[in-house]
């Protein structure tokens, strides 16, 4: 039998979003490295009906309820008392469970509040998940063929105790096993790449494909199921050969991959230096890149000329061009990308100007309107995105889109030095035909 779980989260301050469900995530992610499918995520308050008929809908559609929160001392802590009454069973007193609690209250010295003890209380018939970190201890029962696992709410009490006793004898148990790959991908809207893969995301497939967003970066989830790991990574194998014919350059890592990594790696292999000039993303490019251990050696120097002084001082932006185009236009930003390159001697470079909101924008220069210059020995190359979102986003997404256009120019890119600049001053222009002729070293 297929085994299908839900997990409910109980707690007041779960719902209220006063803190985030992160036992939720880590137990669906264990879940699935054993082969159980996680279906449902449920969070309910500190409410006896509220949690009864959580437990109602759940067993319906799930063979494994795991229960996280509400095993403490105080009123509103109503899951062993609810779970109890739900499967009609008393509640009798553990005597291990009890001692672990006594225990923990000698170490501390102090005494053991007399409402501790109802922590020491399980379900008549249930097997004890004791707590060594704290006074709250678990429990599993059957219920009509059902198991219903109840652990604390505390994330480290939590962990330590499905790691060393629940996730074992799942693993036990287990008859199949899922395994994940992740493809990150850039440049693409969600909708597009959905129509690209469209046959492959039937939700009865085996390996099944999925997609997640997050500011642009549309990750491609191949899920497989079999009985080893070595039968799942084929299942995997060919799939991912299929989308990857599909869906390109659009795909630019796996896994836990960012594009920084990718700049990080194709910089090293090209043997190429980076700088940066930016105005609208703060310093946010140069932030991604310092992420990256090792980029010293190839990421040079970054410049945040948020104001146009700035942009005049430290990068030799033509005052005249920024009358004339706005400081926000792809001239300028052609300027600040040969400028900071110049300056740093860098065999690429990035300049972005552009307009975060909330406030700023104009019928002509919208919110969201953003200019990437990419200047190489080489070439001039310059983009206009307009994003959507808070200025968070904006940011964010400006700041990937300058990363992706670099990965690109990167994978074409020989590696070899053709010359390098020593002058100080760019050109007044906006184009790279318009750079003077300086002296230059040929390397």
């Amino acid at each position: 039998m297929i085994k299908i779980a839900e997990i409910i989260s109980i707690g007041q301050e779960l719902v209220l979003g006063e803190i985030i469900d992160t036992n939720g995530a880590y137990l669906a992610e264990k879940f699935t490295r054993v082969g159980i499918e996680v279906r449902y995520h449920t969070r309910v308050g500190d409410y006896k009906s509220d949690l009864t008929e959580a437990l109602k809908i759940a067993v319906k559609r799930a063979n494994l309820i795991l229960c996280s929160g509400g095993l403490g001392p105080t009123e509103d802590d109503i899951t062993r008392q609810v779970i109890a009454e739900f499967c009609n069973l008393p509640l009798i007193l553990n005597e291990e469970a009890l001692a672990q609690i006594e225990a923990i209250f000698r170490e501390r010295n102090l005494k053991m509040p007399e409402n501790n003890r109802i922590q020491a209380m399980i379900p008549e018939g249930a097997t004890i998940i004791p707590n060594k970190s704290g006074t709250a201890a678990g429990f599993c029962l059957a219920y009509r063929g059902i198991e219903i696992i109840a652990l604390p709410g505390v994330p480290s009490e939590m962990k330590k105790m499905f790691e060393k006793l629940v996730y074992p004898e799942l693993q036990s148990r287990s008859k199949n096993i899922i395994v994940k790959k992740l493809l990150n991908c850039f440049g693409i809207s969600e909708s597009a790449l959905g129509q690209k893969i469209a046959h492959l995301m039937d939700t009865e497939r085996n390996p099944f494909v999925g997609t997640r967003v997050r500011c642009g970066i549309i990750s491609v989830r191949i899920q497989a199921k079999s009985r080893t790991k070595e039968e799942a990574l084929s299942l995997i194998s060919d799939t991912e050969k299929e989308i990857r014919s599909l869906l390109g350059t659009f795909i630019f890592g796996e896994g836990e991959e960012r594009l920084e990594d990718v700049i990080f790696s194709k910089l090293a292999e090209k043997k190429m230096t980076l700088s940066t000039a930016e105005s609208c993303t703060g310093g946010l490019i140069a932030h991604k890149l310092t992420n990256v251990s090792g980029i010293s050696e190839y990421f040079l120097e970054g410049i945040v000329s948020y104001s146009n002084e700035a942009k005049i001082k430290l990068l030799h932006v033509p005052e005249e061009l920024i009358v004339t185009y706005g400081a926000v236009s792809p001239q300028v930003a052609e300027s600040m990308a040969t400028g900071v390159r110049s300056l740093s001697g860098s065999d690429l470079s990035i300049g972005v100007t552009g307009i975060a909101g909330p406030t700023g924008g104009t019928a002509e220069k919208p919110v969201g309107l953003v200019y990437i210059a990419v200047s190489t020995l080489e070439k001039l190359q310059t983009e206009k995105f307009l994003f959507r979102g808070s200025r968070e986003e904006i940011k964010e997404r400006a700041a990937n889109s300058a990363l992706n256009i670099l990965r690109l120019l990167l994978s074409t890119a020989t590696g070899k030095k053709v010359s390098k600049n020593i002058y100080t001053c760019p050109c007044p222009g906006s184009g790279a035909k318009d750079m003077p002729s300086k002296e230059k070293i040929i390397t």
